[in-house]
């Protein structure tokens, strides 16, 4: 009856233990890294040799912070900078053009994300976000044309996220994500004005964003 009752308590204790990252009440200190790097080049022969390049690479980085309104049901909030580096080049008879444009961009942005685990190990979350961004982008190249310089945006966003996640400790967790729906609404104003509003759905592109999760709690 001892040793029944001692595994009973040891099931327990390892099911409490293994359902404590999802629990309500806990909480997330969270790092989201994301980069993607794109370098390629074509020739055209259709009107004379020419050879264009382009070379773009996106860093980002996202503290962030949530708690656990219910079990499994997490509302949080973090904040971003990112820097985006993009080069353009044509290469041919009329001549050598280049174009470069950078980009930092900081925002802030709040969430609320399903988790639905397998053995409370390995799983999926998913839910909505909306967010804010300012940006500043500094546009030169050669030769001058007169349209080069700074502008300013200002960009606001919601849309739903799905990712996947790992927890390789009970206290340490690991999200990869997997598809980005969202629309943007962004005005910019600087070398000229203007206003766009676009939708995007991103499914395990080019880019790779991950995600580190300390868990607080019971």
């Amino acid at each position: 009856m001892k040793k029944i009752i001692g595994l009973c308590a040891a099931l327990l204790c390892a099911y409490q233990i293994s359902n404590a990252q999802t629990q309500k009440g806990n909480q997330n200190l969270s790092l989201t890294l994301g980069y993607t790097h794109i370098d390629g080049s074509n020739t055209s022969t259709v009107s004379g040799l020419m050879i264009n390049g382009n070379k773009d690479t996106y860093l980002s980085i996202a503290p962030g912070y949530s708690f656990f309104v219910s079990d499994g049901l997490e509302f949080g909030g973090s904040l971003s900078y990112n820097h985006q580096n993009q080069t353009t080049t044509n290469d041919g008879i009329n001549g050598y053009y280049m174009n470069e444009t950078k980009s930092d961009n900081y925002g802030a942005s709040l969430f609320l994300k399903k988790y639905v685990l397998y053995q409370n190990k390995v799983g999926f979350r998913a839910g909505p976000y909306i967010g804010y961004m300012y940006g500043k982008n500094t546009t030169n190249g050669f030769p001058d044309n007169g349209g080069y310089g700074t502008s300013n945006t200002n960009s606001y966003s919601a849309g739903a996220t799905f990712d996947l996640v790992f927890y390789p400790t009970s206290r340490l967790g690991l999200a990869a994500n997997l598809a980005n729906l969202g629309y943007t609404h962004a005005k910019g104003d600087g070398i000229t004005s203007s206003k766009t509003n676009s939708f995007n759905f991103n499914f395990i592109n080019s880019g790779l964003y991950l995600s580190l999760f300390w868990v607080l709690g019971k």
